[in-house]
This record gives structure tokens, C-alpha cells and sequence, in this order.
């Protein structure tokens, strides 16, 4: 079976999506993601500029089918920019876990798309559910720490 991360299909890069500079491939798995074509820079009060890499990916938000009735699809316009955000975040780790959720709530509420009900819904799933992706993500960094740190040096060559 391929690995959970082989794409399928790459489909012709979108010149935007919705102002993102994403395009949507399909995995493996059959999962619908976005990976960024280019760098993409929020400003937040909080942590100030964060940086969405080039070829990073989103599943969007992470939210189980039985609450999509009352949140809305992981792939909502209304908050689909943002939870990319919040997934970096999640991904790279470069505030605690609250601070993240606070990131995404605060996002939401600045952009105007999602009122209060479903705003406060999500940021209660991600304090609920959250700790998974979020232990995921830092077990994946601290192996990718210790295998730089394991890892032997190169010296250069002898000069004479």
C-alpha cells in the first residue's frame, strides 16, 4: 500500500484559492489536502508574524462529521485560511498549545466570516480534541531533534 502521504493526482496549479496561494491534491488515503505552492505570512498580536511555508499541507479544520452540522465542513471558506494557520502552528510548535487555539479563535473573530455560536464551538473542539494532533506533532519533533543531534558532523578538509 503506498505510503499515507503519496500524492494521487496533482491537478494544474490554481493561481489562487480564494485569495491562498494553495492547491488541492488528493493522498493516498483518499484524503483531500492543500499544499502551499508558495510562502504564505500572517501578522498576529500574539506571536507576530508566522510564516506558512512553501509546500506545507492542510487537511483544513479538523473537525468530526458528527459536529459538521453545527461548526460546518473541515474545508469551510469561512474559516479555511485561518485553520491553515492554526495547522502550522500545531505543525511547527512555536507557541504552547493554548496560545494556538487562542491564534485560530482570534483569527476567526477578525475576519468576520463565523459568528459567536460556531466560533466558541470550534475553539471548545480543539481544547477538547487538540492534544492528539498537538502530541503527534511534538513527538515528531523532538525525534527530528535528536536525530540532528545524533547526527555525526562533517569537518572540513585538512588545509595545509
Amino acid at each position: 500500500m503506498p505510503d499515507r502521504n503519496t500524492i494521487l493526482f496533482e491537478p494544474e496549479k490554481i493561481d489562487t484559492l480564494f485569495g491562498l496561494p494553495v492547491s488541492p491534491f488528493l493522498r493516498s488515503d483518499g484524503e483531500l489536502v492543500f499544499i502551499f505552492y508558495d510562502d504564505l505570512t500572517f501578522t498576529n498580536t500574539l506571536i507576530g508574524d508566522v510564516t506558512i511555508r512553501k509546500g506545507f499541507h492542510s487537511d483544513g479544520c479538523s473537525v468530526p462529521r458528527v459536529f459538521w452540522i453545527a461548526i460546518g465542513h473541515p474545508l469551510d471558506i469561512d474559516y479555511m485560511k485561518e485553520a491553515f494557520l492554526h495547522d502550522w502552528l500545531y505543525y511547527t510548535q512555536p507557541c504552547s498549545r493554548i496560545i494556538a487555539d487562542k491564534i485560530l479563535y482570534d483569527e476567526i473573530k477578525k475576519a468576520g466570516r463565523v459568528g459567536w455560536f460556531r466560533r466558541r464551538w470550534i475553539y471548545r473542539g480543539l481544547r477538547i480534541g487538540g492534544w492528539a494532533a498537538w502530541n503527534k506533532h511534538a513527538k515528531r519533533i523532538k525525534a527530528e531533534q535528536e536525530a540532528r543531534a545524533e547526527a555525526p558532523t562533517v569537518e572540513s578538509e585538512p588545509t595545509d
